[in-house]
């Protein structure tokens, strides 16, 4: 797979053969790994206030 000249680390890549969301955990050497999952801020709100209980 080939990256862009101008990507980051953590940005989000689609896979073009298998459409699995990845991201760059580095650029020197290039290495991928599985994206998060994305957590929204409500979710992460109530996991906390469930862990109090």
């Amino acid at each position: 797979m080939n990256l862009r000249d101008n990507a980051e680390v953590w940005d989000l890549i689609d896979c073009p053969e298998c459409s699995t969301l990845l991201e760059i955990v580095d650029l020197r050497p290039p290495t991928l790994d599985y994206a998060n999952s994305v957590v929204d801020e409500e979710d992460w709100e109530e996991d906390w206030e469930e862990d109090e209980v």
